[in-house]
């Protein structure tokens, strides 16, 4: 239990905090080896730690370089990672990477924000939320009609 809990961890961490995009299978379609590399740097994230949290993880906590360099073996991601962050920096890009519980919470809500409906987040305040959770258990048990009736109401 403790072991899966433990990979689902680094794995959702790697490839599901906010700000780390996800491709649709026809967008990667005939993609140069450039946009290859590119799609690499945007779809994944690193956690941030010691030694011992790299180590633990298998160094899959270097999630970017991971992707980048897949053959590379792993005990090598700390050394490039200097530099695969220089690149990132110099092209504008976000070199997303921060400590395991701030990226489990950042994935653990992109998928919440993902499984609700369109702006379901942003109307709901602590005033609200009450309404919200009825209107949120009404959309999903209540068929297409109470859907559309619900969804048209807001």
């Amino acid at each position: 239990m403790v072991r899966n809990l433990w990979s689902h961890s680094v794995i959702m961490c790697g490839h599901f905090p906010e700000g780390v995009e996800t491709f649709e299978r026809s967008s990667i379609e005939g993609e140069t080896r450039g946009e290859w590399y590119v799609r690499q740097m945007l779809g994944s994230a690193n956690i941030s730690g010691s030694k011992a949290m790299h180590l633990m993880s298998g160094n899959l906590s270097h999630q970017v370089e991971h992707h980048l360099f897949p053959d590379l073996p792993s005990n090598r991601y700390a050394e490039i990672a200097p530099r695969v962050k220089d690149i990132f920096d110099r092209y504008g890009l976000t070199y997303h990477s921060a400590p395991l519980y701030k990226q489990v919470a950042s994935a653990w809500h992109k998928v919440i924000r993902l499984s609700l409906p369109n702006g379901w987040l942003a109307e709901t305040t602590p005033k609200n939320a009450p309404a919200q959770v009825v209107k949120l258990v009404r959309m999903t048990t209540g068929g297409k009609k109470v859907r559309r009736a619900l969804s048209k109401a807001a």
